[in-house]
Formats: C-alpha cells, sequence, structure tokens
C-alpha cells in the first residue's frame, strides 16, 4: 500500500471514528435530553404536588378562618334579635293587664310569704289594688311596672313579683323555643 492510499485509508478510518464517535455523542445527548426531559416532568410533578398540597393547606386555612367569622357574625346577630325579641316580648306584658287581671293580681300576691310588708311598689293603675290587699303598707307608683309588684318588709327583703321580673325569669327557657321557631320559618320555603 502506497503513501497515497495509507492517508486515503486513515481519513476514511478517521471519518468513520468521527462518525461512530458522533452517532454515539448524539446517543449520549439523546439519553441525556431525555433524562432532562424525564427529570423536568416528575419535577413538574412533585412541584404540582406541592402545589396543591399548599393550596389545600391555605383554602383549609380560609374555610376554617370563614367559620370562625360566620360563627362569630351569627352569635352577634343572634344576640341583637333576642335583645330585640325581648323587647317586643316586653311590649307585651301590658297584653296581661286584660278583665281579669284583678284575678292575676290576687294570684301574684298569694306567691309570696307572710310578712309585714312596709312598702309595694306598683303600677299607677295598681294603687287600689295594693292597697286593698296590703292595707298597712306604704304604696308606691312605678310606671315602669306592668303588672304585679315588688314588696319590701321591716327588714329590708325585697320580693319582686312583676310581669317584667317573671318575663326576666323565663327569658333563657323561651328564647331558645322563639328561636327554634324563627329558624323553622326561614328555612321552610313558601310554596
Amino acid at each position: 500500500m502506497g503513501y497515497k492510499e495509507l492517508i486515503e485509508a486513515l481519513k476514511e478510518d478517521g471519518e468513520r471514528q468521527i462518525e461512530h464517535i458522533r452517532a454515539e455523542a448524539q446517543e449520549k445527548v439523546n439519553a441525556i435530553m431525555k433524562e432532562t426531559e424525564s427529570k423536568i416532568k416528575d419535577m413538574g410533578k412533585a412541584y404540582e404536588v406541592r402545589l396543591t398540597a399548599e393550596i389545600e393547606k391555605r383554602r383549609g386555612s380560609i374555610l376554617k378562618e370563614a367559620e370562625k367569622e360566620a360563627s362569630r357574625i351569627r352569635l352577634t346577630e343572634q344576640g341583637k334579635l333576642s335583645e330585640r325579641l325581648f323587647s317586643i316580648a316586653r311590649g307585651l306584658l301590658q297584653d296581661l293587664r286584660d278583665k281579669d287581671y284583678r284575678e292575676v293580681f290576687d294570684a301574684l300576691s298569694g306567691e309570696i310569704p307572710d310578712s309585714k310588708w312596709v312598702t309595694v311598689i306598683v303600677n299607677p293603675d295598681d294603687v287600689e289594688l295594693a292597697r286593698s290587699r296590703f292595707p298597712d303598707s306604704k304604696v308606691i307608683e312605678d310606671p315602669s311596672i306592668t303588672g304585679g309588684f315588688a314588696v319590701i318588709n321591716s327588714d329590708g327583703n325585697v320580693i319582686t313579683n312583676t310581669f317584667e321580673k317573671r318575663l326576666e325569669r323565663l327569658w333563657p327557657d323561651l328564647l331558645p323555643e322563639i328561636m327554634k321557631t324563627i329558624i323553622k320559618m326561614y328555612e321552610t320555603p313558601d310554596r
């Protein structure tokens, strides 16, 4: 083999080796690209999982805060409603002063223990009833009393047996029932 042929053979061999190296390099590049794409995809999935978890965490926190705020508002509004209902109920006490009120006054008087009652406090319209029922007592008029009375004995002990005091005592039992009725009215659609 001559010099030219040797050079030509080396050149062809070099080109084959270069082509082989290029092919191997391209395979490695392709493998690296595939691996990189897979890693990017995995990172994207991991990020998506973390992001979803963070969103759920924040969503839960936001919902919990919203529920607390809604509960606070509900309690505040129920308190206002309770006060309004109590005011309405108190305003309706006047209706208890019907034609049988004398019997009611006597019944209220019969509920208190016997004592030397020195003072009786009543609605201005009940002065005569108080004088007839408590003849030895000083009668004081109080327009804030709708019905019933308050009595004070010689020891300074006071018994309040007014419509207002009775409503006040019964209110904790009445309110839940009234609220249930109101809630049912708003839950049941008119159809």
